[in-house]
């Protein structure tokens, strides 16, 4: 996995910045609606010159009925981050993207790809996060002599974007390390506000939306020398984390480890092993976070039980949880590279590498093929690997380099049931 870092670039980005650029777009209330409320407005940032285009004819397969938008234009490297990483903002109605080489910008667009922005300063990193509740979109950013901390944008904030620094903790990397690892955010339920968890070698920092440091946390794996390789926090019991190291200098870095961890952080000393002695990568949480699907090195999808309704921990005597084998069916003739659960539940987004998009029922049974986004495979590599992930239960993002760079694209028009 590549995973992006801070540049030795010149560019100063103020603790607290405020746009100054000339030409700046707001993108105002749309007709969409969040929960029976209109969309709040966006703050206003910097408009790109991106035309949102209809390229369903350009694909060599997509299911009948289906959209493809390419929300970003050739000329750009823009990219959605990883597959189980929010991508949007039901709070604003925008997706979010990264936008430019990296370390790159922040971006966000509506739904069809009308009114895109610039909202972050430059080379602010490559993995932009959505807050769990809309408000922010937050990432690592650059501080003025070259240090990386963690920045977020509030996106309905009136008046133009204003980009914020939550930690004070000023890191450089050491080899193999490149880049902060962060989370998906919670609710503190002291506080009322988001808490953000990352790390910028083997020790987890915790960070409030307004600033407000929280103690450091180590975990109890056997590996944690190590540096956190990518980590996801449950959507339902946020203290519940799945996490994967890097493996050990000296390893050029980016590379993992094989095993999956999961941890309660009210009891950081104690840690499962996913599957012991199988390689296992890309977790994803069930919405209702009681499950942990993942591949396996037989490209096939798996679905772990790891919490009981209450929170608890589903695992024998023994630490270990019941897994189940789901799919895709060899008939299909399909294999796996990322899987995410729709917003119900119901069903998961899958896609290949470099290869199909496709849905899948929960028990591995049934498929629908969506698109083929015909990636090269000597382009972006890892930011071109088709990432879908849903944004509602309407909209699916993914990138793809078929144009030669990185682009975002918006599949919309399908349906989740299968013939």
């Amino acid at each position: 996995m590549i995973k992006g870092g801070i540049l030795g670039v010149s560019t100063i980005v103020a603790a607290s910045f405020l746009f100054s650029y000339p030409a700046f777009r707001r993108h105002g209330v749309n007709n969409s609606e969040t929960n029976g409320q209109a969309a709040a407005p966006l703050c206003t940032g910097m408009a790109i010159p991106e035309v949102p285009k209809n390229v369903t004819g350009e694909f060599s397969q997509v299911a009948a009925g289906v959209t493809i938008t390419q929300l970003t234009n050739d000329s750009g490297h823009n990219w959605n981050s990883h597959s189980d990483l929010p991508a949007y903002s039901p709070l604003t109605n925008a997706v979010v993207f990264n936008h430019g080489n990296n370390p790159a910008q922040v971006a966000v667009a509506n739904l069809d790809g009308t009114n895109a922005q610039v909202i972050s300063g430059y080379h602010q990193a490559t993995a932009v996060r959505v807050s769990s509740d809309g408000k922010f979109a937050f990432y690592q950013g650059q501080n003025p002599n070259q240090g990386a901390d963690i920045y977020a944008v509030p996106l309905s904030q009136p008046g133009n974007c204003k980009e914020i620094r939550l930690s004070q903790l000023n890191m450089r990397f050491v080899p193999p390390v490149s880049a902060l690892i962060i989370t998906t955010s919670s609710i503190d339920p002291a506080s009322g506000k988001n808490e953000i968890l990352f790390s910028d070698g083997n020790i987890l920092h915790r960070v409030l939306d307004d600033g407000t440091a929280l103690p450091d946390l180590t975990l109890g794996d056997p590996q944690n020398a190590n540096a956190f390789h990518r980590i996801g926090r449950n959507p339902a019991f946020p203290d519940v984390l799945w996490y994967k190291r890097d493996r050990p200098a000296p390893d050029p870095g980016g590379i993992a480890e094989a095993e999956i961890w999961i941890v309660n952080l009210k009891s950081p000393a104690k840690v499962y092993n996913l599957m012991p002695n199988t390689p296992v990568d890309h977790p994803a949480w069930s919405p209702d976070g009681t499950r942990l699907g993942f591949i396996t090195n037989r490209g096939k999808w798996h679905v772990a039980d790891i919490l009981k309704p209450d929170g608890s921990f589903n695992s024998d005597s023994g630490g270990n949880f019941k897994i189940t084998e789901v799919g895709p069916s060899y008939a299909s003739g399909l294999s796996v590279n990322f899987c995410t659960y729709s917003p119900d539940g119901a069903v998961f987004v899958c896609s290949q590498r470099n290869n199909a998009i496709y849905l899948m029922s929960l028990d591995g049974a049934k498929t629908k093929i969506l698109v083929n986004p015909n990636s090269n495979p000597t382009g972006a590599v890892y930011n071109a690997i088709p990432k879908p992930r849903f944004l509602d239960m309407g909209h699916i993002i993914f990138s793809s380099d078929r144009t030669g760079l990185a682009q975002v694209y918006i599949i919309s028009g399908f349906t989740t049931t299968f013939p």
